[in-house]
């Protein structure tokens, strides 16, 4: 395989999930488990969403899935918060939807042929949502075809024209 291949071929979970979420992320995460002061009363705690706002994350979240599978790196970019994350381990994190968009443009010979996302729970936060599931991916990079799977988690910011957009968005690949 061409070195460009492999690399490519790394990228396509993040790809896939823009994979796709870190200040409002890490305030909820740093909310939900600090430890509060001991004269304050305890931070809010995460509680399952009710079935309205679990549709709007879910329709969110089916939107960012077409989005990768075209590959429209616009819309993709569209999906995030103006300081939202790509995040992939060991790499620099891909901050804020310009960065995001050049990011993904570097893929532009990979062809996704499936792109589905799982959801297992959505968690609300006031204006925050946490939402973990599983993924698959199908691409085909340089004429190889390669199928990627594993879990992601999407961390959501409730804009105040009601839309649902990514602080965060990771993915581990299954081994």
């Amino acid at each position: 395989m061409r070195k460009s291949n492999r690399r490519a071929t790394r990228w396509i979970p993040w790809i896939v999930m823009a994979c796709a979420m870190v200040s409002s992320g890490c305030a909820l995460f740093a909310q939900v488990h600090r430890k509060p002061p001991r004269e304050a009363a305890a931070a809010p705690a995460l509680a399952p969403a009710d079935e309205r706002t679990t549709a709007e994350v879910e329709a969110a979240l089916q939107s960012y899935s077409r989005a990768m599978k075209a590959m429209d790196v616009d819309a993709v970019a569209a999906c995030f918060t103006a300081d939202g994350e790509l995040v992939d381990a060991g790499e620099p994190p891909n901050r804020g939807p310009a960065n995001i968009r050049t990011f993904l443009s570097a893929f532009k010979d990979v062809h996704v042929e499936a792109n589905d996302h799982v959801t297992e729970s959505v968690f609300v936060l006031g204006n925050t949502a946490k939402q973990t599931g599983t993924y698959r991916q199908r691409a085909t990079v340089g004429g190889e075809t390669v199928e990627v799977r594993g879990r992601f988690t999407a961390d959501w910011v409730r804009q105040a024209d009601g839309r649902w957009l990514l602080s965060r968005m990771a993915t581990e690949p299954a081994p």
